[in-house]
């Protein structure tokens, strides 16, 4: 599997994203605690093609989106496509630490682990792409084996 994502583009987003904030507490590069539960073995990949979250895991982002998010954020600045560019093949552990170490402005962490992949479920859902039939997993290890692939045409 060819891994596609620049760091230059990934420190863009997140400027971008941070820009309505100022983050207290550890910066997205932090590695967050991990439980052991749902860590698949090392080595293994999982390509985000079907969707790699359930419609129910992105239904809950949603009302979680809309309760902590949506007075800073609209929905729309994650379903754009440079947005999905930013992501496209990076792996999923970046954009769920990014958010989890400085979201929601104010209260950086605050959500649960679940929580916060519940939202990025959501925005994979905003972005086109296709639910599955398991939880996105809420561990920084197994987000880091699954990369999101370019839409179908």
């Amino acid at each position: 599997m060819t891994r596609v994502g620049s760091s230059l583009t990934f420190v863009a987003m997140a400027l971008s994203l941070a820009s309505c904030q100022s983050v207290s507490g550890p910066g997205p590069g932090s590695p967050l605690p991990e439980p052991v539960a749902g860590a698949r073995a090392p080595g293994t990949a999982m390509d985000a093609r079907p969707g790699p979250y359930t419609a129910e895991q992105a239904t809950r982002g949603e009302a979680t989106f809309e309760r902590r998010c949506l007075r800073c954020h609209e929905t729309s600045r994650f379903s754009t496509a440079d947005f999905f560019r930013t992501w496209t093949r990076a792996p999923l552990s970046q954009l769920y630490g990014f958010i989890a170490t400085s979201m929601p402005r104010g209260a950086p962490g605050s959500l649960s682990r679940p929580e916060y992949a519940d939202v990025v479920a959501y925005i994979l859902a905003l972005n086109g792409v296709p639910p599955g039939e398991t939880d996105l997993p809420a561990t920084t290890a197994a987000l880091a084996r699954i990369r999101v692939g370019a839409p179908s045409p």
